[in-house]
């Protein structure tokens, strides 16, 4: 017995075949950066609701908002984009940074040094991995 002939039909089907698993696969990946995506962005709105509450620490909320970067750079076409995840994770992170600094010096809340001394460490290393210059202004002592 000999294997049946590969036609030009046959091949063709073939090719079609192979070309819509194929998108199928992106497709699928889409939906499911999609999905990530959205999970991160109502993580990070929820923490940030607990944290403006006091319900959780900044350091929860910092990590929230680093899963939301990491989807979204994770998602980014190109460099810009990149880079656009990136500065907003920073701008969030710098915001709980000067917030946990103006609660300490106005005595709002049972905070320490403690709290603004980590907001300031997780910022100091965000832009350490980022490959950022440190911010400009008084660090606090660690």
């Amino acid at each position: 017995m000999h294997a049946p002939r590969m036609t030009t039909r046959r091949w063709m089907m073939v090719v079609l075949l192979a070309a819509a698993l194929a998108g199928s696969y992106v497709h699928a990946e889409l939906w499911y950066w999609r999905a990530e995506i959205a999970a991160a962005l109502r993580s990070e709105h929820t923490y940030l609701t607990r944290y403006d509450e006091g319900r959780v620490t900044a350091c929860k909320y910092f990590e929230a908002s680093e899963r939301l970067m990491r989807a979204q750079v994770a998602r980014s076409r190109n460099r810009t984009e990149r880079r656009a995840a990136e500065a907003a994770a920073l701008d969030r992170s710098v915001r709980v940074l000067e917030n946990e600094q103006r609660l300490l010096c106005g005595g709002l809340h049972e905070g320490s040094v403690v709290d603004v001394a980590e907001a300031a460490q997780y910022v100091d290393d965000l832009l350490a991995r980022l490959g950022m210059p440190p911010l400009p202004g008084p660090q606090v002592k660690r």
